[in-house]
């Protein structure tokens, strides 16, 4: 069967968003990069990475380049965005960047799973249950007939709405114990800025109750 216009926008621009990442990421200040891995507890006395999984090391990524905010209030993307170097970047990886700066993240109640369309019915449990619609081909198989919430970050473009790349995914049955380690996760970084601050909680919440990912399947 022939895609959709939309599930080959999505890949372009997954395909597009992954050199996006590697540009943010060279472009990265490594005392910034010190200092998130610090927050996240993967790095030992000596400056080196510690890692418990490869899942780590995209954690570490992916908040160093979206969520953790200098003390000058920027983030990496905006810095980044302001550079010299944003002029070089081609038209898809400037809308790219424009919905990782507009990008949002919440905790998620996963309502339905179209698999056959890569499509994830959503609520949004942090701002009313607001129902949204996300395309990602590897939730939607791995989370298929789970029963799960799911936090991540969500990109918005005309066509289409999916994550940053970065999922914690929860039982059903841990919500309340999540909720509660979220909120104390959350008191204990109060210097932080709030992006930042739910950013680091929600990863020590993960290595709690979140679900591990084994060769593509939940476990």
């Amino acid at each position: 069967m022939e895609e959709s216009y939309t599930i080959k926008q999505y890949k372009k621009f997954r395909s597009v968003g992954m050199e996006l990442n590697s540009k943010l990421f060279e472009h990265l200040d490594k005392t910034t990069l010190t200092k998130c891995a610090f927050l996240l507890d993967v790095i030992d006395d000596t400056g080196s990475f510690v890692f418990d999984s490869d899942a780590d090391a995209d954690s570490l990524s992916d908040f160093s380049i979206h969520d953790y905010i200098n003390d000058n209030g920027e983030t990496e993307l905006k810095i980044f965005a302001e550079s010299d170097m944003y002029e070089a970047l081609s038209k898809d990886e400037k809308v790219i960047l424009q919905a990782k700066l507009n990008s949002f993240q919440s905790l998620f109640l996963v309502d339905y799973i179209k698999p056959d369309e890569a499509i994830l019915g959503l609520k949004d449990v942090f701002n009313g249950y607001q129902s949204i619609e996300i395309i990602d081909f590897g939730l939607s198989e791995s989370l298929y007939s789970k029963k799960t919430y799911i936090y991540i970050r969500i990109m918005q473009f005309e066509d289409f709405s999916c994550t940053t790349g970065t999922a914690y995914v929860f039982e059903q049955k841990n919500f309340l114990k999540v909720k509660k380690a979220f909120s104390k996760q959350l008191k204990k970084y109060t210097m932080l800025k709030n992006r930042t601050r739910k950013s680091v909680a929600i990863y020590h919440v993960n290595k709690l109750y979140g679900l591990k990912m084994i060769y593509g399947e939940l476990k």
